[in-house]
């Protein structure tokens, strides 16, 4: 592998230490032909080094069929603006013969950008390179119209004059599957799912005549323990699967706490004190678990996370604008 690596033009200045942090950094992946190394509009998680092969680049977007923008070879990268920037990937990259690559995720990219300055250099140069090109593109449009030769190579790298066409399948690719690897968003749909069963899962068993009980104490109790221990484990550093997984018990341990909800405000009412049950006030679970109250509120806090996690970027934006605008006066 580091024989290899020493042909990739960008690697070939590195020490011989550096190159081997690029390689423990990495794992190797193999690709036969036809297989599929990045899909257009999947989330950039990561990126590859094409070590051995070729492969093709393509776009679907705007296009009646594929259009084949480029050609990827030995020393070539592929996914590294999408894993820079956190936007989608704007095209698609299929093995032509067998390829031989290593691939980088993105926990591991970032400290080798910081440990190995010239890496950081090179993808600055790529970047910059590509403007250039996209630039030289819309003057060469602008002069020609749209239909002018030089359009083609805004395919795939200018989303903006890149016509699309609407439709359910892409909005469901935009803001669900490729949302799939992000945490907020598999730590949302993990506890809204989660919501969904713990209450389909009390629907059946008060159908059955079974005491609900036991089962409200038993998700409650459940609930807190994986928030504790999520929690406890999200101060470690582990890979991203494992972080998904994290994500995942977080959402679920607040899920099955919020499903509880008005049982547990409910003490309140009819508790003296957190100990002391008020004589006058009758307490009874299930009557609590169905109050109407519980399920506003329960509906509000969904929709809460929902707009979080999709307004993320936008919240932090304005708090960081009106944070500026006070410092000023």
């Amino acid at each position: 592998m580091k024989a290899a690596l020493r042909g990739v033009r960008w690697l070939a200045e590195l020490s011989e230490e550096a190159l081997d942090d690029v390689i423990e950094a990495g794992q190797e992946a193999r690709f036969a032909a036809g297989r599929t190394l990045l899909g257009e509009l999947e989330s950039g998680d990561d990126l590859y080094i094409i070590v051995d092969g070729e492969a093709r680049v393509t776009v679907a977007a705007g296009q009646a069929a594929p259009l084949q923008v480029a050609t990827l070879g030995p020393g070539d990268t592929c996914g590294e603006l999408s894993l820079l920037t956190r936007e989608l990937r704007s095209a698609t990259v299929t093995a032509e013969t067998e390829v031989r690559a290593l691939r980088i995720e993105r926990l591991d990219f970032e400290p080798l950008l910081a440990r190995h300055p010239r890496i950081a250099v090179h993808f600055a140069r790529e970047v910059a390179g590509r403007l250039r090109d996209a630039d030289a593109a819309l003057d060469g449009m602008l002069e020609r119209g749209a239909a002018a030769p030089e359009a083609s190579r805004l395919t795939g790298r200018m989303a903006a004059v890149t016509p699309t066409r609407g439709s359910f399948a892409r909005a469901w690719r935009e803001l669900v599957v490729s949302r799939s690897r992000e945490l907020p968003f598999v730590a949302l749909m993990s506890f809204l799912l989660t919501l969904i069963l713990i209450r389909l899962a009390v629907w059946a068993a008060e159908a059955a005549g079974a005491p609900l009980f036991a089962l409200l104490r038993g998700a409650y109790t459940s609930g807190i323990a994986l928030v504790v221990l999520s929690t406890a484990t999200a101060l470690m550093r582990f890979r991203p699967s494992t972080r998904r997984w994290i994500a995942i018990g977080c959402g679920v341990g607040f899920a099955l706490i919020v499903n509880e909800l008005s049982v547990f405000l409910a003490f309140d009412v009819f508790y003296v004190d957190m100990t002391t049950r008020d004589p006058t006030m009758v307490f009874n679970v299930e009557d609590l678990y169905r109050r109407s109250e519980s399920q506003w509120a329960i509906a509000l806090i969904a929709l809460f996370l929902i707009q979080a996690t999709y307004l993320g970027r936008f919240y932090r934006r304005v708090w960081f604008i009106a944070g500026a605008r006070l410092r000023r006066r």
